[in-house]
């Protein structure tokens, strides 16, 4: 049986009015480089369009507990995370590092779904702090999620362990 866990939430206010400023300033940078080459205009797109995307991930996130695994539903597709593989859950509560692009993590590149990189984190999303789920996992890097109610995915994933 399923188990709601997230309803499609949209972005923030804050988070909206940061990347819709960071669009602006990609736009200024456009203009300004367009003048220097057109390598530079590429740069102040990729700064308007970073901005601009940021704020659709949020709106059609949903996570469904299965008896067997986490299911994460966005835009781009659905990822699965293996309960028997999830050794514990703790609410967090920190800043993450965005880095756009999905090398080295392509296959939790979604939405608001995270993972902690080599050596720093590594976030895809436009929230950028927390408070956010921990999932540890045996002999992988661990997931971190941006639930709307962290402590009831913590609560209820704890449940399932037996914990």
């Amino acid at each position: 049986m399923d188990v709601e866990l997230a309803d499609p939430e949209p972005a923030s206010v804050d988070n909206a009015i940061a990347l819709l400023a960071l669009g602006l300033a990609g736009f200024g940078a456009y203009r300004v480089f367009t003048e220097i080459g057109q390598e530079g205009g590429l740069v102040g797109w990729a700064f308007l369009l970073a901005g601009f995307l940021g704020i659709v991930p949020r709106v059609f996130l949903q996570m469904r507990l299965q008896d067997d695994e986490l299911v994460v539903e966005v835009v781009s597709g659905t990822r699965t995370v293996d309960l028997a593989e999830v050794t514990g859950a703790r609410v967090i509560d920190r800043w993450l590092l965005i880095r756009l692009g999905g090398v080295g993590a392509a296959r939790y590149h979604t939405g608001n779904f995270f993972v902690f990189g080599e050596g720093h984190v590594k976030a895809y999303a436009s929230r950028i702090h927390g408070p956010f789920v921990l999932l540890e996992r045996r002999e992988d890097r661990p997931v971190i999620l941006s639930p709307a109610d962290p402590q009831r995915l913590r609560e209820t994933v704890g449940s399932r362990l037996g914990r």
